[in-house]
C-alpha cells in the first residue's frame, strides 16, 4: 500500500498515529460539514502503558501521505465534539467535526441587495472564521433577500437555490483542511478515475421499486370537485397511472403541494471499494459493474482506514440529465384552485377567503394577508406565502426589480403597495381602494382609499400583478 494515514492533536502537538486503531472519515450532502471518527488504544489497567491526553475541543488535523501521489495531503481539521469509553473495553472513541458546524448552530440576520453570490457565500463563511475557496465557475449571478434569524448553512442554501433556479443544476459545500469553503456543482465528475469490478470495487449494490410510486396527483375544491392535476407524464407511460389526491388548502401553495405528492421510482445503490480521497460527498464518479454503468452522484461518503488499509463505502444517485421528470399540469393548480395570473377571479376568491379573519401574526400581520389573499393570482406571492414571509424588507428583498418608487399612474390591480421605510404593505384593488391587514381591527379588511393609512405615505410598488 503507497498511502498511509496520520492524526494530529493541534492543541497539544501531540502524534496521536502510535495509538490510532482505526479511523472513519464521512460526509453526507444533508450533513453540515464532515465529519471524524476515530478511535485510540486507551486502558488505565496496564501501569507500563502510557495513555495519550485528548480532551474536548481539541483541534485535530488527518492527513494522508501517499508519496506516488505527490506527497501529503491534508483531509481534515476540526474540533472534537464528543469522547466515549467503556471501561471493560482498551480503547476510547472520539468524534470530530469540522467548521462547517458552526454555521449550522449558529443564527444570523443578514440583508443582501443585489449582493453578489460569492460576496454572500464570503460574508456567511466569515462568521465561523472561515475564508472562501473553490467556487463554481457558473455562480456569477447576485441576490436580495433577508436572512433573518437562519443558520448560517440555510443562508447558504438559500443564495445557491438561486442558482439552481438559473442554471438547472445543484451544488454542495464542504470544507477542506484548510478551513476553506467549496462550491462544487453536484454533475462535477472526478477526473481520471473509475470505480470498476476489474480494478478497485469490491461489492456493489442496487434496488429499484415503484411500490411508493404516485404518478398522477388530481386536485380537488373543499367540495370535491375536481380542479386540477399534477402528472408525471414519463412514469405514467412507463408504469401506469398511480393516482393520489390533493384537496385545495388556502392556506398552501396548491401546484406546490400537489407536486410533492407525486413519488416516482425508489432506488439505493450503493459500492465498496478500494478507498480514494477525491471520492467525497457532492462529487460525481464513474462506476463500471455489471449492475450500475455510468456517472454517478456521491450522495454519502465514509472512508475506513484500519491497519492502515483504506476502503469506502459510498451511496450513490444516478447522474442523468435526460432521467429529469416531465411534470404537466392540468386545469386549475394555483392557490385556492384558481389559475394564477387571473387577478379578478384570483383577488375575489383570496378576499373570500380571507376578509375578517385575523393573521398569525396578529397586529403585525400586514405581509402575511397580502401574501395570502394574493397567492390566488401571484406566483410570486403565492411562493412568498409558501415560505412563511412575514416581514416588508424580506418581501421587498425578494421581489428584486419588481420593486418600483411609488407613482400612482403604475398602479395595477394586484399591486402590492409599501408604504414609509417598509412600514407596511396592502393590495391595491384597481379601484383607489386596498385589501389588507388593519392594526386597529386586527383582521384582513377591504378599504376604501389606500391613501388613508393614518400617517403612512405610500412609498413604493411591487408589480404583483405581473408576477
Amino acid at each position: 500500500m503507497t498511502e498511509s494515514f496520520s492524526l494530529l492533536d493541534v492543541t497539544t502537538g501531540v502524534d496521536l498515529t502510535p495509538w490510532i486503531i482505526s479511523y472513519e472519515w464521512s460526509g453526507d450532502l444533508e450533513q453540515a460539514g464532515r465529519k471524524l471518527n476515530f478511535k485510540i488504544a486507551y486502558t488505565t489497567k496496564d501501569q507500563a502503558w502510557t495513555n495519550p491526553t485528548v480532551n474536548l475541543g481539541d483541534e485535530i488535523m488527518l492527513y494522508c501521505i501517499a508519496p506516488t501521489a505527490g506527497g501529503q495531503f491534508d483531509l481534515f481539521h476540526g474540533k472534537i465534539f464528543m469522547q466515549s469509553r467503556e471501561s471493560s473495553s482498551y480503547e476510547m472513541e472520539f468524534v470530530a467535526y469540522d467548521k462547517l458546524i458552526y454555521l449550522a448552530k449558529s443564527k444570523y440576520t443578514l440583508k443582501f441587495s443585489k449582493a453578489p453570490v460569492k460576496d454572500v457565500l464570503s460574508t456567511v463563511a466569515s462568521k465561523a472564521g472561515l475564508t472562501l475557496g473553490r467556487v463554481a465557475d457558473d455562480l456569477t449571478y447576485t441576490v436580495d433577500f433577508v436572512a433573518d434569524g437562519m443558520t448560517g448553512t440555510e443562508i447558504i442554501k438559500k443564495a445557491l437555490f438561486q442558482g439552481r433556479k438559473k442554471s438547472g443544476k445543484s451544488y454542495h459545500i464542504y470544507l477542506d483542511a484548510q478551513d476553506k469553503l467549496n462550491v462544487v456543482r453536484t454533475d462535477t465528475i472526478i477526473q481520471g478515475y473509475a470505480i470498476t469490478d476489474m480494478t478497485n470495487l469490491t461489492t456493489a449494490s442496487h434496488s429499484a421499486s415503484i411500490e411508493d410510486m404516485v404518478n398522477r396527483v388530481e386536485i380537488t375544491d373543499k367540495d370535491g370537485h375536481v380542479i386540477g392535476a399534477v402528472t408525471n407524464s414519463n412514469d405514467v407511460k412507463a408504469y401506469g397511472t398511480i393516482q393520489g389526491v390533493y384537496k385545495v388548502d388556502n392556506k398552501q401553495d396548491t401546484q406546490a403541494s400537489a407536486k410533492a405528492l407525486l413519488k416516482s421510482v425508489s432506488e439505493h445503490s450503493e459500492v465498496e471499494a478500494l478507498g480514494n480521497i477525491q471520492c467525497i460527498a457532492g462529487y460525481a464518479v464513474e462506476i463500471q459493474e455489471e449492475q450500475l454503468k455510468g456517472n454517478f452522484l456521491i450522495v454519502s461518503d465514509s472512508h475506513t482506514i484500519e491497519n492502515n488499509r483504506h476502503m469506502m463505502k459510498l451511496t450513490l444517485r444516478y447522474l442523468d440529465p435526460e432521467a429529469k421528470p416531465k411534470i404537466t399540469t392540468e386545469g386549475n393548480t394555483s392557490g385556492g384552485g384558481i389559475t394564477i395570473g387571473n387577478i379578478d377571479e384570483g383577488m375575489s376568491s383570496g378576499e373570500a377567503a380571507w376578509l375578517g379573519a385575523t393573521m398569525d401574526n396578529g397586529t403585525e400581520g400586514c405581509v402575511e394577508a397580502a401574501t395570502k389573499v394574493g397567492s390566488y393570482y401571484s406566483q410570486f406571492l403565492a411562493q412568498e406565502q409558501q415560505a412563511g414571509v412575514v416581514n416588508v424588507d424580506t418581501l421587498c428583498a425578494d421581489a428584486g426589480d419588481q420593486v418600483i418608487d411609488f407613482d400612482a399612474s403604475q398602479l395595477e390591480k394586484g399591486d402590492v403597495i409599501v408604504y414609509g421605510d417598509n412600514d407596511h404593505v396592502v393590495i391595491y384593488d384597481g379601484q383607489g381602494g386596498y385589501i389588507g391587514n388593519s392594526s386597529s381591527q386586527d383582521m384582513v379588511v377591504h378599504g376604501s382609499d389606500y391613501n388613508e393609512m393614518g400617517s403612512l405615505t405610500p412609498s413604493k410598488i411591487i408589480k404583483t400583478s405581473r408576477i
